[in-house]
């Protein structure tokens, strides 16, 4: 099962990634910033196997987008052949592009893309004084951080069999109660959490696993990729 997405905001005259600042837009409010593992999964179509069908979807994916830029995001994310490693398959090849995946080999490979590289937007319009985590419980689909966010609850339609720590949601749900109340995630959390950076210059963030809390850095947003997509070149 899989769903689908498309770029772009029917509300405003143009995507806020656009803005050279989102404070243009939402002033100066404190910001928490979040990505999953990989957000790409449940939007990727199985059944896009061959280069010619992905190409294909691509310039679905991306009505408005010239030739010129389609050809550009095909360069950016070539057949698996052309991948270097990034990915050995046109599924992962999709996923990528998406949101940005584990990678099929033994290592990581920067998350890059379409929906992950928004949390370093909104980072750098914010001077890197951001609140970012990255929610890392298998298998990290998009919207799966909602069974902490709103523990106890399920989501309708995932059918995943998925346990939730009570300690870890309720310590993860203390950080946003603290943000609300406070405008700082780390004034009332609980225990079991732990200190929860700032973004900064160093890209810190709060990874949330299946081992629980753990302060790291980003180092899977990379910025040409994510400079390559923040003028939305495909509008």
């Amino acid at each position: 099962m899989y769903a689908t997405f498309q770029e772009g905001n029917c509300w405003l005259v143009i995507l806020p990634k656009m803005f050279r600042s989102w404070l243009d837009i939402i002033g100066s409010l404190p910001i928490s910033v979040t990505d999953l593992s990989d957000e790409g999964l449940l939007f990727t179509d199985p059944a896009l196997i061959t280069d010619a069908l992905v190409n294909q979807w691509i310039s679905q994916i991306f009505p408005y987008a010239s030739g010129t830029v389609l050809s550009q995001i095909q360069s950016e994310y070539p057949t698996p052949m052309s991948a270097m490693n990034r990915y050995l398959t046109e599924f992962g090849r999709v996923d990528q592009l998406i949101s940005g995946t584990a990678s099929e080999l033994s290592q990581s490979h920067p998350i890059e893309t379409v929906i992950d590289c928004n949390c370093l937007y909104l980072a750098r319009a914010y001077s890197n004084n951001t609140y970012n985590y990255r929610f890392s419980v298998t298998p990290g689909i998009h919207a799966q951080d909602l069974l902490y966010t709103f523990y106890p609850t399920t989501l309708t339609g995932y059918n995943l069999p998925l346990s939730v720590p009570d300690v870890d949601a309720k310590a993860f749900q203390s950080y946003f109660i603290s943000f609300a109340i406070h405008g700082d995630p780390n004034t009332a959390r609980m225990s079991g959490s732990v200190p929860f950076p700032l973004f900064g210059s160093s890209e810190n963030i709060v990874d949330v696993s299946l081992a629980g809390f753990a302060e790291t850095t980003d180092d899977e947003l990379p910025e040409d990729r994510c400079a390559f997509w923040q003028p939305a070149p495909y509008m």
